[in-house]
C-alpha cells in the first residue's frame, strides 16, 4: 500500500509538466496485480540512472516512451507497455508486452539500446516495424528469439525469373523510351 501511495504522489508530482520522469536515484515499481496506468498520450522518460519496474501490470497511452542511455527499464512477469514511440538508449530487462497506439501518427523505434540483445541495436533492426515476423506476439526488434537480419528468411525475396515482372519491366522501359525520344529529337508532342 505504501508503494501504491508512493506511486500515486509520483504521478500527482509529474502531472504539472504532464510528461512523467524516472530520474536519476530514482526507482519506479509498477507492481503487480493487473494494474493498468493511463498517461494519457503523455511521454515517458527513464533517466539516466531512473530504474521503471513494471511487474505484471501495464502503462499505457504513452506518446514517447524514452530510456536514457544509463536508464534501466525492467520487466517482471509480463509487464505491458502501450506506447506511440520507442527510443532505446539504455538498457532492458525481461521482454515486455508491446503494443503500440494512436498517441502518435508515426510510430517510430530508435536508440542505440539493444533491447533483445541480439547484437543490433533497437534503431538499426532492419524489421522494425515488421510487427511479428516469427509469429510469437512478441515484436521483432525486442524478440530474443528473432533476430532481424537484412534478407529476413521470414520475408519471401521477389523472384528474378518471374516472367510478369519482367514484362512489366520491358513495357515500362519501353514506355519511357517512346517518351523521352521526341525531346531528344528536338520534337514536341
Amino acid at each position: 500500500m505504501r508503494n501504491l501511495l508512493f506511486l500515486i504522489l509520483i504521478t500527482l508530482s509529474n502531472s504539472a509538466s504532464a510528461d512523467f520522469f524516472v530520474r536519476d536515484g530514482q526507482t519506479l515499481v509498477v507492481q503487480p496485480g493487473g494494474l493498468v496506468f493511463d498517461y494519457n498520450c503523455h511521454s515517458f522518460f527513464v533517466e539516466s540512472g531512473g530504474r521503471l519496474v513494471i511487474d505484471t501490470s501495464t502503462v499505457r497511452e504513452v506518446n514517447l516512451f524514452s530510456i536514457a542511455a544509463g536508464g534501466t527499464l525492467e520487466i517482471i512477469n509480463a509487464g505491458a507497455l502501450n506506447i506511440g514511440s520507442w527510443v532505446n538508449n539504455g538498457s532492458v530487462i525481461g521482454v515486455p508486452t508491446l503494443s503500440f497506439n494512436s498517441c502518435s501518427a508515426i510510430h517510430s523505434i530508435s536508440g542505440s539500446g539493444d533491447a533483445d540483445n541480439d547484437g543490433v541495436t533497437d534503431g538499426a533492426e532492419p524489421c522494425l516495424l515488421n510487427i511479428d515476423p516469427d509469429n510469437d506476439s512478441i515484436h521483432a526488434f525486442i524478440d530474443p528469439d528473432h533476430t532481424c537480419t537484412l534478407i529476413d528468411p521470414n520475408v519471401a525475396p521477389i523472384p528474378v525469373n518471374n516472367p510478369f515482372l519482367i514484362l512489366c519491366l520491358i513495357l515500362m522501359l519501353a514506355g519511357l523510351g517512346m517518351f523521352f525520344s521526341p525531346l531528344r529529337k528536338g520534337k514536341s508532342s
